[in-house]
């Protein structure tokens, strides 16, 4: 079943939903955390982010050495705090969580085909998530084992 959350909770309902699958960003296969966004992007709607209006949808990005995960949302100005610049406006401003392993996991990483995958290019998320998947940084990531990974949330560019 699953549940609603406001734009503002995104990465904190991330880390309960995380707690809730007994994952820990200490020390997770970046493989594992990213079929785990995944079961949240299906499992945890966000307040006025339609998925099917193209206001909620998940994003990998490997470039170098490093590689991450994001799910994106077009959040209205309205939901915004009220210091923002646009918040009077009825547009969207675009915010995002990213996920990851931190800095020191990519010292001893080869660099990997730049790549941008976004979900809605895919038929489905499960198309996207093999794609991900299928990518050598994650076939690298896996051999790597539990990494220390880390959430951000905020303006996205």
């Amino acid at each position: 079943m699953s549940s609603i959350v406001p734009a503002r909770e995104l990465e904190s309902a991330f880390h309960a939903f995380l707690d809730a699958q007994d994952i820990t960003l200490d020390s997770v296969s970046a493989p594992t955390l990213f079929l785990a966004l995944v079961d949240y992007f299906h499992e945890v709607r966000i307040q006025n982010c339609s998925r099917e209006e193209g206001w909620d949808y998940l994003h990998f990005e490997a470039s170098g050495n490093s590689f991450y995960f994001e799910r994106l949302l077009y959040i209205p100005y309205a939901e915004l705090d009220q210091d923002d610049e646009n918040s009077d406006g009825d547009g969207r401003e675009k915010w995002g969580m990213t996920a990851g392993p931190e800095q020191e996991a990519w010292q001893n990483a080869p660099e990997f085909p730049s790549v941008n995958l976004w979900s809605m290019d895919f038929p489905s998320t499960a198309t996207f998530a093999e794609a991900v998947l299928a990518h050598p940084a994650l076939r690298w990531a896996e051999v790597a084992g539990p990494l220390n990974s880390s959430t951000f949330y905020g303006e996205a560019s």
